[in-house]
């Protein structure tokens, strides 16, 4: 068994509780993995949730989970705005076939760019090498990146998990005008990004071709 760091107030026995009550809200099954006895984990179980210490540091342990969670599905839907919101014209070729921000783009319209191809072909003609070079950009796909960043909305739905009888989860989400004022909020800040972009003149390396 891992070790259990130490919390004054809790035996290690309830601490490791704890952990485990969050894998999957099982009171019974928590005891079990906490090492208490197998054949009395259904009433232990019960009785731990019912002990004010132990209930108030699931509940920390829930509050913080939940804060993490929802960092990491803003990160990925910002990530998406990033695709739906790009444009072609983000981006130039230089002389040399390579692909550079315009200027003007976001920072970080690269991460938009699913693939670029360069072919560089030489041959002669008239007695003169004549070096061709072919480049080719491609954009994530938005219509997929929009059902996509639909599909994770089940990442915004805001969860509240609570002990309902012998340990069963009871969930809560939000509206569905919770749910889109929460979307329109993240692609808010992608416009502003690209905005704040625009305006102090990112660009990269390259210029217009």
């Amino acid at each position: 068994m891992p070790a259990v760091s130490k919390v004054p107030g809790f035996t290690r026995h309830e601490l490791r509780f704890c952990d485990e009550y969050l894998i999957d809200l099982r009171a019974d099954l928590a005891a079990v993995r906490a090492g208490y006895s197998e054949r009395s984990a259904k009433e232990l179980g019960y009785q731990q949730l019912k002990k004010p210490h132990i209930a108030e540091r699931i509940a920390q342990l829930m509050q913080d989970r939940e804060r993490r969670t929802r960092i990491k599905a803003h990160r990925v839907l910002e990530e998406l705005a990033t695709v739906a919101l790009s444009s072609i014209d983000d981006y130039v070729i230089d002389d040399d076939g390579r692909v550079q921000l315009a200027e003007g783009a976001p920072e970080d319209a690269m991460r938009a760019v699913s693939s670029i191809k360069r072919k560089v072909k030489t041959y002669t003609m008239r007695d003169e090498p004549v070096t061709e070079i072919e480049t080719e950009i491609r954009l994530w796909d938005k219509p997929s990146t929009l059902r996509t960043a639909l599909q994770h909305l089940g990442a915004l739905i805001e969860r509240h998990e609570h002990s309902g009888p012998n340990g069963a989860p009871l969930t809560m989400k939000l509206t569905s005008e919770e749910r889109r004022a929460r979307i329109d909020a993240i692609m808010g800040k992608a416009l502003a990004r690209r905005a704040a972009s625009a305006t102090n003149g990112h660009n990269g390396n390259g210029s217009h071709a």
